[in-house]
């Protein structure tokens, strides 16, 4: 029995406002409701612990944490607290 495959090549293509790329986590602010999306290394949750519901107006990186500036002028921070700096 000889088993076929087919591919579907899926094109995503994305806006965004604000990007910032590092050589290991890239981040950038979806152009349509500023919220954060990140991707790439996720040793420390810097991918995982993104928070996708919290619009931002500006985005700051680390090789281990990211935070970024809500419209209330509030900061928000995530992935990697082992040395508590968030």
């Amino acid at each position: 029995m000889i088993e076929s495959y087919e591919y579907v090549l899926i094109i995503v293509s994305i806006l965004f406002i604000i990007i910032h790329l590092d050589h290991q986590l890239s981040c950038g602010l979806l152009s349509d409701d500023s919220t954060p999306r990140c991707w790439g290394w996720d040793e420390y949750d810097q991918v995982s612990d993104t928070p996708a519901d919290t619009a931002l107006e500006s985005i700051a990186m680390t090789q281990y944490f990211s935070c970024g500036l809500r419209s209330d002028k509030l900061i928000s921070c995530w992935g990697g607290n082992n040395w508590n700096p968030l």
